[in-house]
């Protein structure tokens, strides 16, 4: 079976089930997944997040909170499986996400919900253009391909690189938004946004996997690569410095602006009987634990406010 094929069975069962195709958990263990989906203010001073379930925090949605940690604050709501793929826009002031296939924006400052224009279902894997007027984003369904929504004009465009549409996940800008990293079924690719050219830059081995591209600010992206023990790898824009990162990063987006730190998934050290999994800041480059910090916690709703 096809990658495309198996994930766009994959994407069924998560669009019926609620559930991220972006999760990495671990061992087999029952499990409850209370936060996903990170991301980080380009300010560096806020970790935005979706809440799967209801808590003493308030209902399930998205949430933001310091990033030192702290009282969250209920930004807008969600459900158990959405919404996921958050982006803050690079001014700050809002995110955009997936509800259910569909993208949506929320201000930072009112909650208030806009929709992006798009021209299939489902849309996913949003990112802002560094200078905030575009979004790019993709389908795994036909007919497929990486698109951009203009929300000045409201047009909507297909990336094409010598005529040819570009089809692949996790479409991410470069930092100065002259071309875009995606993933097909075992490459990682960069391409010129002004259609001239595109470059394989990693190519997995047989029976591995590579996606989840995300850049660094020097020009470097890290991706993730699963066949065998998970790894997250690093490779230079011309293709030339593949190698291991020495920090698992799973399924997380959110780098600090100054290429850092990062959150990543963890377990709540203090449920019983049950894997809860939260979020942590860790140190980007050093995986000792002394450098990582739990973000967010949880508490089950008071029932008798309920």
């Amino acid at each position: 079976m096809s990658r495309w094929l198996l994930y766009s069975c994959i994407m069924v069962i998560l669009l019926c089930s609620c559930s991220d195709p972006g999760r990495v958990i671990g061992p087999l263990a029952p499990v409850l997944e209370i936060d996903e989906a990170p991301a980080w203010s380009p300010d560096g001073f806020t970790i935005a997040y979706h809440r799967t379930i209801p808590s003493s925090d308030g209902p399930p949605g998205v949430y933001l909170v310091d990033v030192r940690g702290g009282k969250p604050r209920f930004l807008a709501e969600g459900d158990f499986g959405w919404p996921i793929d958050l982006r803050f826009s690079p001014n700050g002031q809002y995110l955009v996400g997936c509800w259910a296939g569909e993208l949506k924006i929320v201000n930072i400052s009112s909650g208030a919900i806009s929709w992006v224009p798009t021209d299939v279902h489902p849309s996913m894997q949003p990112d802002w253009w560094p200078k905030g007027d575009s979004i790019l984003y993709t389908t795994p369904f036909a007919p497929g391909g990486i698109r951009v929504s203009d929300l000045g004009t409201d047009s909507i465009s297909l990336v094409r690189v010598n005529g040819n549409q570009l089809i692949g996940l996790y479409p991410r800008w470069s930092p100065d938004g002259s071309r875009i990293a995606y993933s097909t079924e075992d490459k990682i690719v960069v391409a010129a946004i002004d259609e001239s050219n595109f470059r394989t830059v990693a190519t997995a081995p047989k029976g591995y996997i590579y996606e989840h591209p995300r850049w660094l600010k020097d020009g470097r992206i890290l991706f993730n690569a699963y066949g065998g023990p998970a790894l997250t790898m690093v490779v230079r824009d011309d293709g030339s410095g593949l190698a291991k990162w020495p920090v698992e990063v799973t399924g997380s987006d959110a780098i600090s602006p100054d290429d850092q730190r990062i959150v990543v998934y963890g377990d709540d050290p203090s449920a019983s009987g049950i894997r809860r999994i939260v979020l942590f800041v860790a140190d980007l480059f050093d995986p000792s634990p002394t450098k990582v910090h739990q973000l967010t916690f949880y508490t089950p709703p008071d029932s008798s406010k309920v």
